[in-house]
């Protein structure tokens, strides 16, 4: 009975560890704030690895363009190709989104906010954003 309780509670914990690992997994992001987010490109990190998501604020009556830049150097917005546009809908907080296609950095993330998809003007009012990333 002993060998089987001793069984039963090594099993026990394996399991508790495999879920907690696999919480982590899910859980285990870094997060950078990007408030008054406008068309002057900021570092989101400067390592590479994967993005994870996002989450705007657009006040502006009309939609803004999130670029995406996969570089740690400089990127002069509207010159520089975007690797990744996200369209941030009018008038209200996008919620947390995920990106999809998932999409990894090989360099590190640089984002800025526009008018177009790959211009170089700045919306009206600037977005508040969260970033999310590993």
């Amino acid at each position: 009975m002993r060998k089987v309780l001793t069984a039963f509670v090594v099993l026990c914990t394996c399991l508790v560890l495999q879920l907690s690992t696999v919480r982590a997994q899910f859980m285990d992001y870094l997060s950078y704030v990007a408030l008054g987010l406008t068309n002057s490109a900021v570092t989101v990190t400067a390592n590479p690895g994967p993005f994870l998501g996002y989450n705007c604020y657009n006040p502006n009556s009309t939609a803004v363009f999130v670029q995406l830049f996969d570089t740690t150097g400089s990127v002069t917005v509207g010159t520089t190709s975007p690797t990744r546009t996200i369209q941030i809908l009018p008038a209200g907080p996008t919620g947390q989104q995920n990106i999809s296609p998932p999409w990894s950095a090989v360099n590190g993330i640089k984002v800025a906010a526009t008018t177009t998809q790959s211009g170089s003007t700045a919306p009206s009012t600037a977005l508040n954003c969260e970033f999310y990333f590993r």
